[in-house]
């Protein structure tokens, strides 16, 4: 890390902390999370392996099986669920909001609820709450980094219609990820859920194609049975 900072300062750039409030680009780009302070709490708790156990629990095999053979005909009835244990190293991952030509973006990394949540809480705190034109689903679309009551307040209510893009990084052969479950939650509630899964896919707003890339196939329903394992 030291080596990459001296070559990064060598190079002209100001390398510095970005926590809860760090703004550039005149507040084109806004940290809404974590804040120094629950940084510190989750660094202390993974040196200490306080969640250790939770974290190790959250370990998913790989399989075989592709996201086609999880698609359903009907989109079931959601049932409300909670989010489940995310280790402190996924909770300390940096949530941004990219606001450019009035276009509002949420980038969630790896965190969970518990990080979500409090970020959410400052971006409302501070004018930057509000509906959101595109959202990056967190941790590959993993069943521990969503809840009902999460999605609600982020996305509104279920039975909206699908009006704005959630992308969803995930390898192309995984029995997990994305999670049944969590892409039919961001479609009942306004979006249209694509996978990158090895494609070279693009989406912009208005920007020219670009060769070699296509535009995103959205997942149709999926099937929620191997969720809660």
């Amino acid at each position: 890390m030291e080596d990459l900072i001296s070559v990064a300062t060598e190079h002209g750039t100001d390398v510095r902390e970005a926590w809860a409030g760090t703004t550039a680009l005149g507040g084109a780009i806004t940290i809404l999370g974590p804040d120094e302070a629950y940084y510190e709490q989750l660094v202390a708790e993974q040196v200490t392996g306080v969640t250790a156990a939770a974290a190790a629990k959250g370990v998913l095999l790989e399989a075989a099986r592709g996201l086609l053979d999880r698609f359903i005909n009907l989109m079931p009835v959601e049932i409300p669920f909670m989010e489940k244990d995310v280790s402190p190293r996924n909770n300390s991952a940096m949530i941004t909001l990219l606001q450019v030509d009035g276009r509002r973006l949420l980038f969630t990394a790896d965190a969970g609820v518990p990080a979500l949540e409090p970020a959410w809480d400052f971006a409302e705190a501070n004018g930057l709450g509000g509906p959101v034109d595109f959202v990056q689903i967190p941790h590959h679309g993993s069943r521990r980094n969503a809840s009902s009551t999460w999605l609600d307040r982020l996305l509104g209510q279920t039975g909206q219609p699908q009006n704005k893009p959630a992308f969803v990084s995930c390898v192309a052969n995984s029995d997990k990820h994305p999670a049944g479950k969590v892409v039919n939650a961001y479609t009942r509630r306004g979006c249209w859920v694509s996978p990158t899964a090895g494609q070279t896919i693009t989406y912009g707003n208005g920007a020219p194609a670009r060769v070699g890339w296509h535009p995103l196939t959205p997942l149709g329903p999926m099937d929620e049975s191997d969720d809660d394992d």
